[in-house]
Order: C-alpha cells, then structure tokens, then sequence
C-alpha cells in the first residue's frame, strides 16, 4: 500500500554537492546533477519498501523544485525530470536487487550488474577470450556482408559461474543509504566481470523502463531478441543446447495490453529453426509499483 512520502528541499542544497543550478546558456533555466540529486534524496537511507516509486518521483521533483524557490532560481523544466526519472529508476532498482543478493545467501554465486551503454561497453567484451573470439568472428562474418551485429546492452544482466572472480568476497557490501561510494559501486560493478563471463554463464538480462511509450515499446523485445540470438550463436558453436537465457521487463508504470502483445514478439531466431521451439523476446514482465515489488521478481527471476 502506497503511504505518503515527503522529502526536504535542504536535502538538495549544500555546496558540497552540487545539485541544482542555473543553465550557463540561459539564465532562465535551472539544471540538476542526477546523480547528485539522487545521493541528496537517500544519503540518509534508502526510501521505504512499502512507498509507491511513483511517490518517490513525485517527492524528489517536488523537493527539488522548492529548493529551486529557495535558491530563486526558475523551476526545473518537466523534461529535465522526465530524463532523471529513468537513471533514478535504475539506480534505485540495481541498488535493491544489490541488496537482495546479499540477503539471499543461496544467490551469492550469481551477480546482478548495472551495464551501461554500448558506447561504453561491448556485450560481446563480457566474455572470455575464446567465447569473445568467437563472437569477434561472427562481427566479421556478418561486416563482409554488409550488414552490422549492432547490439544495445541490457540495464541489468545476471551472471554466474565466473572466470577468476569470487563473488561471494568481492560483492557483498550492502548499502543502507546512497553516497557516492554507492553509484559509483553499483555503475562501475560491471568491470569486475570483463573478459570472464564464459559462454553459459548469463542467466538473464533485464530492460529497465520507468515507463513504457509506445514509442520505446518495442525497443524491449529487439534487445530480448538479440541477446537470445546471440545465445543461441554460442549454443551452436560450443555445441551446448542445454543453456538458456532468459530476458525481462520491469517497469514503474502499470503493464499494459500493448506492452504484454508487444513482449510477446517472438525471438527472432526461434521462427527460422524447425528444430528450436519458438519462443518469446520477453520471458515476463514485472510491474514494480514499490521496491517490495523488487524481491518478488528477484525471488522468481533467480529460481
């Protein structure tokens, strides 16, 4: 049940973190730091399991927008928030699943990462250097066709049996509030799996969305598709049909008739195998109303 949620304007002032400001362009419009604004809202705690998420994005923009009045500066444009809303989505979802891990001793040997974009990171880099290799040929393959292996990372993806890294010692700190010590943890996570994720040890990805367009929908299903394709390109070269990965959505808005026929866009890979049974881009969608709603996909996703 959603309760009300209400946080401080001064949250979001001090001059060691700078989270509003006035646009350097014009003097008429006010900026925030995300990242900053985030750690302003939760260095005292995180927010309770049990206040909606649409709440939370409510108060933050509320308090913001009063310490904007506070410093006399202009409100902050409704864009700037609808931008925001997504990486605070993201954060406060990576960080709970974080968390949940280490309240699960049985999923220690599984690591939920934060990825971010392609233009930071190659999916195809995640892997050790046979798996990459061969993902590298498949590039090659399909440039001197002409036609490109463009791939977009999955918000969150699930790994497990790792080349060199014991999780269980390296990735147990939990955070019971947000400091920059937090982000940077939770963003920069996926390093420690670079070049040692072997050919079966992603067990599922996830699209974040703090709302589904449906301008965007679709994107949800091609990002499924692809990684499953991928997977499936891995099945046959290491001779293995035995692993499967599996994709899902979860987002801060109610799942709609639209979205739930556009999840079940079928894997592109499925359709053009007799031998493989057809099967859906997106494995579930979860709806995540408040972070309580975090443990139960956890507690399904991970089984």
């Amino acid at each position: 049940m959603s309760i009300n949620y209400v946080l401080d304007p001064k949250q979001f002032i001090s001059p060691d973190l700078p989270c509003i400001g006035i646009d350097s362009h014009n003097s008429q419009k006010s900026t925030l730091h995300r990242d900053h604004c985030f750690i302003g809202a939760f260095s005292a705690g995180l927010p309770p399991e049990n206040v909606s998420i649409a709440d939370i994005m409510q108060a933050m923009e509320i308090a913001i927008n009063k310490a904007c009045a506070e410093l006399g500066f202009p409100k902050v444009n409704p864009n700037a928030f609808n931008n925001a809303r997504g990486t605070w989505f993201e954060y406060l979802i990576a960080i709970s699943l974080w968390n949940l891990r280490i309240d699960f001793p049985k999923t220690y040997t599984s690591l939920i990462v934060k990825l971010p974009n392609v233009s930071t990171m190659k999916f195809i880099d995640l892997f050790e250097p046979k798996t990459h290799n061969m993902l590298n040929d498949l590039e090659r393959s399909l440039g001197g066709q002409g036609v490109n292996l463009v791939t977009s990372n999955p918000d969150l993806l699930c790994v497990t049996d790792l080349e060199g890294l014991n999780v269980e010692k390296e990735c147990l700190i939990k955070f019971e509030n947000c400091t920059q010590d937090c982000l940077n943890t939770i963003s920069t996570a996926y390093n420690l799996i670079l070049g040692k994720c072997k050919y079966n040890s992603i067990k599922f990805g996830i699209a974040l969305r703090s709302s589904t367009r449906p301008d965007r929908r679709l994107q949800i299903p091609h990002e499924g598709s692809i990684l499953k394709a991928i997977n499936a390109h891995l099945q046959t070269r290491f001779w293995d049909p035995s692993h499967d990965v599996r994709y899902y959505a979860a987002t801060a808005s109610p799942i709609t008739e639209a979205d739930i026929k556009a999840f079940k866009t079928a894997a592109t890979h499925s359709i053009t195998d007799v031998n493989v049974r057809p099967m859906a881009a997106v494995d579930k969608p979860f709806y995540l109303a408040t972070l309580a709603d975090t443990k139960a996909m956890f507690i399904e996703c991970m089984t």
